[in-house]
């Protein structure tokens, strides 16, 4: 990273407390960029879509500034999602994460490597 650049950690809303999703701001960088790192335990249960609900609000509350690029880095853990086909496929975990991730900005494009995706809002 280059040196100029520093990070500052964004303060997230309390109801999004028990969540494993960490936010900075990159300041001085151009464009202005918001990172999400995200972790979502591989359970598929209720709990499991109350928390990925909740990952998408806190992604959403906190991405509002259309003067910003956001990313969202992490695992998810969504096998049903095809990165590359823009699609998922028999999760509820997955649709909802898809869809989403996908609501939140007009244009989204998906970088996909072999175990981590980035997420770019634009």
């Amino acid at each position: 990273m280059k040196e100029n650049i520093h990070v500052l950690p964004v303060g997230l809303t309390v109801k999004y407390a028990n969540l494993e999703i960490f936010c900075v701001n990159l300041v001085n960088s151009k464009p202005n960029v918001r990172v999400f790192v995200v972790y979502r335990p591989p359970k598929n249960d209720l709990d499991a879509i109350v928390f990925i609900k909740l990952i998408i609000d806190c992604i959403t509350e906190h991405s509002s500034n259309s003067k910003r690029i956001h990313h969202i880095v992490g695992d998810i853990n969504a096998p049903s999602i095809n990165w590359q086909l823009h699609c998922s496929v028999t999760d509820q975990i997955g649709d909802i994460s898809y869809l989403g991730l996908q609501s939140n900005s007009v244009s989204v494009n998906w970088f996909s490597f072999p175990h981590v995706v980035l997420v770019s809002l634009m």
